[in-house]
């Protein structure tokens, strides 16, 4: 097992034939993270990466994300930085390409549902860095008044990448 960053852990040459990156790329230092995968990928190796998309806007709007979406409108505006938003499938894709490392085979996006009880959402929306307790507390709130469960409509890009030959 190894444990550590993505940056950080010491991996293996050539050692994995797929390499997984599960709702956590927008986290990475690309520059540092793709060309280790590169190498730790076999020749003719993946790269898959998905995120998953918290609101789906070709769902219908739920009376549940129309109260995510006030409590979220409450917040002092973030600037935006260069990372690419997260439906923004194409830019990603681009932008994991970008280097040379990996060549885009395959991007997909999954629509999905899922029934929600209050202490679900509460568990799920605590795992949100930019949410607040008390927004957790509203979203979960939020549950309770629309009957003790909910529907979320979500979406996950995926991106599958071959890594390429002779980058370094």
């Amino acid at each position: 097992m190894y444990l550590g960053t993505a940056e950080a852990v010491v991996l293996p040459d050539a050692a994995f034939d797929l390499a997984v990156v599960a709702t956590a790329i927008h986290w990475f230092d690309l520059p540092v993270v793709l060309p280790k995968l590169h190498r730790t990928v076999v020749p003719g190796g993946h790269l898959a990466v998905c995120r998953t998309a918290f609101g789906n806007p070709a769902a219908p709007l739920t009376a549940f994300r129309e109260r995510v979406s006030q409590i979220a409108a409450r917040r002092t505006p973030v600037p935006s930085g260069s990372t690419p938003g997260e439906l923004d499938t194409a830019s990603w894709a681009r932008r994991l390409t970008a280097s040379g490392h990996f060549v885009t085979t395959h991007v997909e996006e999954f629509a999905w549902t899922v029934e929600l009880t209050t202490a679900q959402v509460k568990d799920l929306f605590t795992t949100f860095s930019n949410w607040t307790a008390a927004e957790v507390e509203e979203a979960a709130c939020a549950v309770e008044d629309l009957g003790g469960m909910v529907l979320e409509h979500y979406l996950t890009p995926l991106i599958l990448m071959r890594r390429a030959a002779g980058a370094h």
